[in-house]
């Protein structure tokens, strides 16, 4: 569905738990930056976001130029210093469907990671 390998796939009880250990195990450097899409489910944001304070990391919470978010608006955000894209398949809020295999394809052409909850 996203292009992915099954080594690079993991399943977690839930998101929060997914992306803590996200934030948690990798090996951050001072400048790495995250993306989200505004209005994501609160508590694995704010496991990136308390991480990235004590690591010098940025995170970048993307608003939608229309009414979803979309996969143009993520990768639209991405700098050469953006190491993660963290955002939900299938939105909370709005029950929007992000094409998940372009925001997969966008972050394995520049190295970066997608976190797919």
């Amino acid at each position: 569905m996203i292009g992915a390998k099954p080594e690079e796939i993991a399943v977690t009880a839930g998101a929060g738990t997914g992306v803590a250990a996200v934030a948690h195990l990798l090996k951050w450097k001072p400048g790495d930056e995250v993306i989200t899409a505004k209005g994501e489910f609160p508590l694995p944001v704010r496991h990136l976001e308390a991480n990235g304070r004590t690591r010098g990391r940025e995170t970048e919470n993307r608003a939608p130029r229309d009414r979803f978010i979309t996969a143009d608006d993520l990768i639209a955000a991405m700098t050469p210093r953006t190491r993660v894209i963290s955002v939900s398949h299938v939105r909370f809020d709005d029950g929007s469907l992000l094409d998940a295999a372009r925001v997969a394809a966008a972050c394995h052409a520049q190295g970066a990671l997608l976190v797919l909850m």
